[in-house]
Parts: structure tokens; C-alpha cells; sequence
């Protein structure tokens, strides 16, 4: 039971080894600028269009379905995205 409190302690108190200060510094928003018109949706039971957004004048589309999440490219950005993947 101690060394289960000493672990979980260490944890919340040591800085995480996967992000560095470095790190923040060089990251590049570039790509980050290109996305526009983000939107989410809920269908039932979590199924269907679950987000779309603008990319590169395309429009990509996620879905969340039996085997994971799919996503479609549009190659226009005035098309919709269908409600479901059939």
C-alpha cells in the first residue's frame, strides 16, 4: 500500500519525459493554419459524421463506425459530408 501511495505521488510530482520545453519551442503551427471550419456532430449511439473541417481546399470528413474511425476526403470544400459511410 506505501509503495502504491509512493508511485502515485512520483507520478503527479515528476515533469513528464515525453514533452520538453524544447519541444514546445520548435513546434510549427503551419499545418495548424491551413484547417478551417471545424465542426462536430453526434449521432446515435456515437455512430456517423463525427467531425469535418476544411483542409487545403478539400473537405475531410470523420466518421466513427463498428471498426474504428474512417475518414473521407472530398475534393470540394462546397460538398457535404453524407450523415453515414455506406
Amino acid at each position: 500500500m506505501l509503495i502504491t501511495s509512493i508511485r502515485i505521488l512520483l507520478l503527479f510530482l515528476l515533469p513528464s519525459p515525453n514533452i520538453s520545453s524544447a519541444d514546445l519551442e520548435n513546434f510549427d503551427e503551419k499545418g495548424l493554419k491551413n484547417i478551417k471550419n471545424v465542426k462536430t456532430f453526434a449521432g446515435p449511439m456515437g455512430m456517423g459524421l463525427a467531425k469535418s473541417l476544411e483542409y487545403n481546399d478539400k473537405k475531410v470528413c470523420f466518421y466513427n463506425t463498428v471498426d474504428g474511425q474512417q475518414k473521407l476526403i472530398l475534393d470540394k470544400i462546397e460538398l457535404k459530408c453524407p450523415k453515414f459511410l455506406d
